[in-house]
């Protein structure tokens, strides 16, 4: 088979569907793979890398001909053009970009297949899961930078200082991504709640790698009374296919601590 794989073009996107090593693999199994010159640059990997992996550097045009099209993010307006009946294996969100997209995958007799959509038996997300995981850490992160004073936060450091835990979290979803973030954040040493719809959780303090985080069960009165004093609020909800429901009001944010911050980190759909 014919892959080809384009430079991604869409703003602040600096990933690469396939690095070297990915290359070398395919090559190996008798595929013939093609990369649009500089579409690893954004990565850090050469043009010269590919080719020494074994792949080809060629213009768009020519990558987007390929037989399978491998990319990161959903075909943006000005490469609509390129989609001629081809398979394509990206992230799409469909129902969070506009739908014009969809009507020209559907013109143009493109098979697409999502990543977020694969499932496994089991019914997990397994090609959703890692940017899952890595978005539930930067929640952490970035919501502790932003309650910096200089950020204009309420100066809060969200950690365990000569053993006492300061700050207080609201994790809602219970997901890879909430996973990530609530364990990120009791690590630290915040006082971690987090919503879920588990009900033999409730009330519990989680175990392994979350203990010490109180499990509460996610409805709009919970939510609204641990958001009064939370100082940070992480949205991490999932909903397969479909875009996320805002579970934080606006007279919830309105009702949180001066300086309090909120991070939503659920895919556009999802």
């Amino acid at each position: 088979m014919i892959i080809g794989v384009p430079k991604e073009i869409k703003i602040q996107e600096y990933r690469v569907a396939i690095i070297p090593s990915g290359v070398i693999k395919l090559v190996t199994a008798g595929h013939e793979v093609l990369v649009e010159r500089g579409a690893g640059i954004g990565s850090a990997y050469l043009d010269l890398e590919y080719e020494q992996a074994g792949a080809r550097i060629v213009s768009a045009k020519e990558a987007w001909a390929a037989q399978l099209v491998v990319k990161v993010k959903e075909p943006l307006n000005s490469e609509y053009n390129y989609l001629q009946g081809q398979l394509l294996f990206t992230f799409l969100h469909l129902a969070g970009v506009e739908k014009e997209l969809t009507y020209r995958l559907l013109e143009s007799g493109t098979t697409a297949i999502a990543y977020e959509t694969l499932e496994n038996r089991q019914g997990d997300l397994p090609l959703l899961a890692p940017l899952s995981a890595i978005a539930g850490n930067m929640a952490a992160l970035v919501g502790s930078y932003y309650l910096a004073k200089f950020n204009h936060g309420n100066g809060v450091q969200l950690g365990s200082v000569l053993g006492k835990r300061h700050g207080k979290v609201l994790v809602i979803g219970d997901g890879v991504v909430g996973f990530h973030a609530a364990r990120a954040l009791n690590s630290m040493g915040a006082n971690v709640f987090q919503a879920g719809l588990t009900n033999s959780k409730v009330g519990l303090q989680k175990t392994g790698e979350l203990k010490g985080i109180e499990y509460l069960y996610s409805e709009k009165k919970t939510i609204a009374k641990n958001c009064l004093d939370a100082d940070l609020v992480i949205g991490a909800v999932l909903n397969k296919g479909t875009k996320a429901p805002y579970v934080v009001t606006e007279e919830m944010l309105k009702s949180m601590c001066k300086g309090a911050v909120v991070v939503r980190c659920q895919p556009r759909t999802g």
